[in-house]
This record gives C-alpha cells, structure tokens and sequence, in this order.
C-alpha cells in the first residue's frame, strides 16, 4: 500500500493523510480521535484493500491517537 505516510492538519485541525488503495485511488482519511480512521468514498462506488492496507491503516491510527494524546486533545 502506497500513502504519504504522514500525518497533516485540515483547516480544522484534524489529522488527515492520503493512502492508495490496491488500485491506486487515492483515499482522503481523517482520524477523529476515536480509534476509528473515516474514508472519504463519495467518489467511488468500491475500494480494494489489502491486508497490507489494513494494517498500515491500524498503524496510522496509533499513530494519530499518540499525537491526540500528547496534545491533550
């Protein structure tokens, strides 16, 4: 799975990245600071991913609950 593998600021703040599903669309997520990662579908009817994909994206999630937490968010 390809992403930018880092974690950048919306215009409120809340951490957001792009990751590549398994045929290269480009997927918009936010994480929210409830252990959950939110895809933005709208454009697509389907995406395909990996178990590679699942596990980067639990990986990513960690990794926004870590800065949440030491924000004091």
């Amino acid at each position: 799975m390809e992403t930018t593998e880092e974690l950048t600021r919306n215009e409120n703040e809340t951490l957001k990245t792009t990751i590549l599903d398994e045929e290269g669309d480009g997927l918009n997520c936010e994480f929210h600071y409830d252990d959950c990662i939110h895809i933005k579908t709208k454009d697509y009817s389907y995406i395909t991913l990996s178990k590679h994909n699942l596990y980067k994206m639990i990986e990513l999630i960690e990794e926004a609950e870590e800065i949440y937490d030491f924000e004091g968010v």
